[in-house]
């Protein structure tokens, strides 16, 4: 008797795969279509059959899992439907198998439906006003009118989205730049009545944004009934077939139709009941890890979008700026450095002062603010020298130690081509005796949060900081309890001796 091993495994079962998804595609199989588009359906309005039909895309079924079910085969046991028609004699009566067969499963009704004609340039006919297309929805309940977008379009997902939503939008981000894209509209239906009056009919369900354009209109969307029996996905043309399969399959179909998923054993399809707690934790692990991502993601684009407009509205008042707004941004340098400043425009003193006035550790500073659309003139600092001669008769308790110029020049070139010296005259830089900065330097210093070399710019060598930390940028709380005591003490005391 031979004690050989067969090494051939012969009594291995074969791996098994899982029963392919009978889906309806509201086409004529490839075999029986003709070779001229003389067969298709045309009714105003609606192109949506003059698109690539899926029936001539190159789709692996087999590889996909799916069973495309075409015109003319069994619909009502078909777990989802794609390009289906609500027209008699082309569609109509194969998905009104297919929605009683969803119904009695007590399962979601899916559809993917296209519209729009990446092919076509010119305007449309249109049943609706202010519509390129439009696509009628089952049993008279609205239309969807589409627009086409401008060229170079590029929507964004939209806030909140479920998962599986989430997924087909991201997939369809995907599409070459070139493809267009449709602004989607829910709309009423108008009733003839024996007269001919028309009756609109307010639209029913819920229309949910996917993908939006700039103006936050959805460019792909899912409508459903009031009675949540189906959700209808419309997605724009020139779209690859393949990834929108392949998302009904692995995320619409087990997220709204769980049923239909363990029904046809769709991978992770499994009801509680039937998996291993290894399965469980796993996947638990897995929801846990995705809800950590997804606060974290959330945290830090809150965190971007703070920081953003802060920076921003400090880049354009420093950078492009002028009068007020340069004079704000120059205020918020100084106050996040943890100067103490007036703003001496808005106590009434008229055009003989300077526009701040800057008070650090027993130390005064007058500060004067402009802007030059080119390069800067020397008057300028004429100008800050007569504010402090007046200053000194008009405030003789009060004495200033210095004055300092900000500048933000050539204000109408591209910061990046402006030249780092505000003046560049090497006996007129010589003869200064006052200190001049440049808003360039001193938004470079400020995104650094180099307070120090601020008040070095500003104020020249001063005595050591009494408040060691960082600004109110990084620290808002300690801001907040800084800044309100000093701010006050400063107003306070200046106006007690000013009186």
């Amino acid at each position: 008797m031979s004690t050989h091993l067969d090494t051939e495994r012969p009594y291995d079962s074969p791996v098994t795969r899982s029963p392919a998804l009978p889906v309806h595609i509201g086409r004529a199989a490839p075999s029986e279509q003709p070779d001229t588009p003389a067969w298709k359906h045309s009714t105003p309005g609606d192109d949506t059959d003059q698109q690539t039909p899926i029936s001539a895309a190159a789709l692996d079924w087999e590889q996909l899992n799916v069973q495309p079910r075409w015109l003319g085969q069994e619909s009502a046991d078909c777990v989802a439907a794609i390009e289906p028609s609500i027209f008699t004699g082309s569609g109509a009566d194969e998905l009104r198998r297919f929605s009683a067969g969803a119904r009695e499963r007590d399962e979601t009704a899916l559809v993917i439906r296209m519209l729009g004609d990446a092919d076509h340039f010119g305007p449309l006919p249109s049943l609706l006003h202010g519509a390129d297309v439009v696509l009628i929805l089952p049993d008279a309940q609205g239309s969807i009118g589409g627009r086409r977008l401008p060229t170079g379009a590029r929507p964004v997902l939209a806030p909140g989205l479920n998962v599986a939503d989430k997924d087909l939008g991201l997939r369809l981000l995907n599409r070459p730049d070139s493809a267009p894209w449709w602004s989607l509209k829910l709309r009423d239906t108008a009733f003839e009545s024996p007269t001919g009056a028309q009756t609109p009919s307010p639209p029913r369900g819920s229309f949910e944004p996917i993908l939006i354009d700039v103006l936050g209109n959805p460019v792909v969307a899912a409508w459903a009934p009031a009675d949540g029996s189906m959700r209808w996905y419309v997605i724009p043309d020139a779209v690859d077939w393949n990834q929108i399969i392949d998302w009904l399959v692995q995320q619409a179909i087990p997220h709204f139709a769980p049923m239909a998923a363990r029904r046809y054993r769709i991978a992770g399809s499994v009801a509680p009941e039937w998996q291993t707690p290894r399965e469980i934790a796993a996947q638990d692990a897995l929801t846990d890890m995705e809800k950590r991502h997804e606060e974290e993601c959330a945290r830090l684009l809150a965190e971007l979008e703070e920081a953003r407009e802060t920076a921003t509205s400090m880049r354009d008042g420093l950078l492009y700026g002028s009068g007020p707004e340069l004079e704000e941004a120059v205020a918020r340098v100084f106050e996040d450095a943890h100067l103490e400043i007036l703003n001496l425009d808005k106590t009434g003193k008229g055009t003989w002062s300077a526009d701040l006035l800057v008070h650090d550790q027993g130390r005064r500073y007058l500060v004067e603010v402009k802007s030059e659309g080119g390069r800067a003139k020397e008057a300028l600092v004429g100008d800050l020298k007569k504010h402090l001669a007046t200053w000194a008769g008009e405030h003789p308790s009060e004495s200033v130690i210095g004055g300092t110029l900000i500048v933000n020049h050539e204000r109408k070139t591209d910061p990046s081509e402006r030249s780092r010296q505000v003046y560049a005259r090497p006996e007129f830089v010589s003869s200064l005796d006052v200190r001049v900065v440049s808003t360039l330097d001193l938004f470079d210093l400020w995104k650094l949060s180099d307070w120090a070399a601020i008040r070095a710019a500003v104020l020249g060598e001063a005595p050591k900081l009494r408040v060691e930390g960082t600004s109110h940028l990084d620290v808002e709380a300690d801001a907040a309890s800084r800044e309100t005591p000093r701010r006050n003490w400063f107003r306070t005391h200046f106006r007690k001796n000013e009186d």
